[in-house]
């Protein structure tokens, strides 16, 4: 969850012109805009409706529209809004935040990419392509820091959202955990050699998927 920039000043004033006219609104205004986004998610995810005799596709079925429901809820910003169940709308550890809250780890957000894509939500991804096509530049120059002066884009597998390599905490020298660091241990670093691949693999994918769109991210039924 994020918070609005503090520089200082009269704290009333910022409020009042943050929330404008909202306190005053009806409720039916205010969750206009929001239930329309939902039933258009709704309409146009691919759900399903599994049986068994033991009750095991059931439940199934209900962890599956869970997820997506709880996927579209986290993932609508300009980056992605959870990975790892850590740092997100969702935190399966409550008020304590396991891992690192800073990190993205893109073995985890490759799980969110592939339901998003198998349900049709393809805009869903969008924040998370978003996050590496962005640091493009910041990768590049991490991996010339990290790397012996090797040029080309070496993708962090833990990595900040500004695109620095050291996303998990640890120092990248030697011996340490940081990703993309030549110096490092190979704890981390063994990850990184296919995490550059998988995301342009991902991207291809989406846009070689018939029916998708730049637009609205979804196929249509």
């Amino acid at each position: 969850m994020g918070a609005p920039t503090w520089t200082g000043g009269n704290a009333a004033t910022t409020a009042s012109n943050l929330l404008g006219s909202d306190p005053t609104d009806a409720e039916s205004s205010l969750l206009s805009s929001q239930q329309s986004w939902w039933a258009d998610y709704r309409a146009n995810t691919g759900t399903l409706e599994a049986t068994s005799s033991d009750g095991e596709a059931q439940y199934t079925e209900s962890l599956r529209a869970v997820y997506l429901f709880m996927e579209a809820a986290s993932m609508r910003g300009t980056v992605p809004g959870s990975q790892a169940g850590v740092a997100g709308m969702f935190n399966f550890g409550q008020d304590h935040q396991n891992r690192t809250p800073s990190a993205t780890w893109l073995w985890n957000l490759r799980t969110q990419i592939s339901a998003n894509m198998s349900s049709g939500d393809f805009a869903l991804n969008i924040p998370i392509f978003n996050l590496y096509q962005n640091n493009l530049a910041a990768i590049e120059t991490w991996t010339r820091q990290q790397m012996g002066g090797l040029p080309g884009a070496c993708v962090p597998e833990v990595m900040r959202f500004n695109g620095n390599g050291n996303g998990n905490g640890g120092d990248p020298g030697a011996g340490a955990n940081a990703a993309c660091s030549q110096p490092g241990s190979p704890n981390w670093n063994a990850l990184d050699i296919t995490s550059g691949a998988e995301i342009s693999l991902y991207v291809w994918q989406q846009y070689r998927t018939p029916g998708t769109s730049t637009s609205c991210g979804r196929t249509a039924r």
